[in-house]
């Protein structure tokens, strides 16, 4: 059952985009039992669910379990999965216009994926640091905070770099990053 509501929430969302029948399988997953037996794979869900409520406009729901998430992931270690919640967390601050607070979020979330990144080989860790990076700074700009939109370009131009020094990175990836020039 976990598994077969799993799929459905990600074939709703991703190839129907139905935001609330997603959410609805979803859900379903994250009460099965066994969806704690895979700490990544229940990281992921929750990211899922706090989306999924995110797009429904439960703002608050999606903070809760945004929070819940990153203190399982904190527990557990994962630090990608602790950036992608602190991300989502930073994203409904927004949206109550808690501007202060949710752009400290974004600043936690880019620092632990450029140190995760550091640390990693492979190609996806870079990735998710330069969107996460690029959301921040198009953020920023869209907020007219353009001194701080200055100061995070070096960086976002050091990540870049980083990603084509990366294993096993798909063809086409740098091509499809949100740009090597950014603004």
């Amino acid at each position: 059952n976990f598994e077969i509501n799993r799929l459905r929430a990600v074939v709703y969302h991703n190839g129907l985009s139905d935001n609330k029948k997603s959410l609805e399988y979803a859900l379903k997953a994250y009460e099965d039992p066994t969806a704690r037996d895979n700490i990544k794979g229940y990281l992921r869900l929750i990211g899922m669910v706090a989306d999924q409520y995110y797009l429904n406009g439960n703002y608050p729901q999606s903070m809760q379990l945004c929070t819940e998430g990153i203190k399982l992931a904190q527990d557990s270690l994962i630090k990608n999965s602790e950036a992608k919640l602190t991300f989502n967390l930073e994203r409904n601050l927004l949206v109550l216009n808690r501007e202060d607070e949710g752009f400290r979020y974004y600043g936690k979330a880019v620092d632990i994926l450029d140190e995760e990144s550091k640390k990693d080989d492979t190609w996806r860790t870079t990735d998710d640091y330069i969107y996460t990076l690029a959301i921040w700074i198009w953020t920023l700009r869209n907020e007219e905070h353009f001194e701080e939109v200055i100061a995070l370009l070096p960086r976002y131009e050091e990540a870049v770099s980083r990603l084509e020094t990366k294993k096993q990175m798909p063809d086409g990836l740098l091509a499809y990053a949100p740009g090597k020039r950014l603004c």
